[in-house]
């Protein structure tokens, strides 16, 4: 039995859309499935954990980034097989996990059965897919959250504005050896994928499921610095700014009083201590 959580209003329309090509599709090859549809936030969560303690063992979620962080962290990792039909507007794991947008391809991968065990995020107890931060990202989503229009202009525009606003926070860094520092960061992610906002490839080294994870760490740049650095940052080579390092690492932690985001999701009293970990079982292409 395929168990779809679908978010409805995901894609401006997108998600409702794939729902009439999953019933069509599987109706035609007499697969077993149920529709779950989300009604506000949070419910891909509940939905996600309610089926895995009534026994689901293959759960999808139909949406955006924003629906699969939701059911990620309301399966029962160790006993579910987790999929993605990409219905959202950024779809930015999906890219990662080299699921394909079209809906009839994506839905393909499913029903060909191929699992394999990759990695995924726990940041302070909430589980990542993609990408966790604490810095200027943050303060851009907070802004974009707050216009009546998304997508990835609207996404661009909250980024400029936030590059006149944004003061770099101070950070207490620890790595995975222990060791301990001061910093201050203009940008500060834990990377499972490669990109997020859309598009915006912020790590393009990245390897899901290489057990891991990449920290990109951003320093207290001089404000004169910050367009140039915006523009490396939209082409994808933010890694080669003389102020950016790059660790590989299974475990990463910051403190400081800043909200997090988690795969674009804001929590506000979330540690900001990242551990990759591994074992969560995917419908991926081979």
């Amino acid at each position: 039995m395929l168990h779809f959580i679908i978010h409805e209003n995901a894609g401006k329309g997108r998600g409702l859309k794939a729902e009439r090509l999953i019933e069509k599709r599987l109706a035609e090859k007499g697969v077993e499935y149920e529709i779950h549809r989300t009604g506000k936030r949070g419910d891909g969560k509940e939905i996600a954990r309610r089926l895995c303690e009534q026994g689901a063992r293959a759960v999808i979620a139909v949406g955006g980034d924003g629906t699969v962080h939701e059911v990620l962290n309301g399966i029962d990792v160790q006993n579910t097989v987790f999929g993605i039909i990409p219905a959202g507007t950024g779809n930015d794991f999906a890219a990662t996990a080299g699921i394909p947008e079209n809906f009839g391809r994506a839905l393909d991968i499913i029903l060909q059965g191929n699992v394999r065990e990759t990695d995924y995020l726990d940041v302070g107890g909430v589980r990542g897919a993609n990408i966790a931060g604490t810095g200027i990202d943050v303060d851009i989503l907070v802004h974009y959250a707050t216009k009546k229009y998304g997508g990835k202009l609207q996404y661009f525009m909250s980024l400029l504005h936030c590059l006149r606003t944004y003061t770099p926070r101070e950070l207490e860094i620890t790595d995975e050896k222990g060791n301990k520092y001061a910093k201050k960061a203009f940008i500060l992610c834990a990377c499972n994928g490669k990109r997020f906002g859309g598009g915006i490839r912020i790590c393009p080294n990245a390897e899901m499921g290489d057990g891991l994870m990449n920290m990109i760490i951003v320093g207290d740049l001089p404000r004169r610095k910050y367009a140039g650095a915006l523009l490396k940052l939209v082409a994808g080579r933010i890694e080669k700014l003389r102020y950016t390092e790059t660790v590989k690492a299974v475990r990463f932690s910051a403190v400081n009083d800043a909200p997090v985001e988690i795969d674009g999701e804001i929590y506000d009293n979330v540690p900001f201590d990242v551990r990759l970990m591994s074992g969560l079982k995917m419908f991926l292409s081979k």
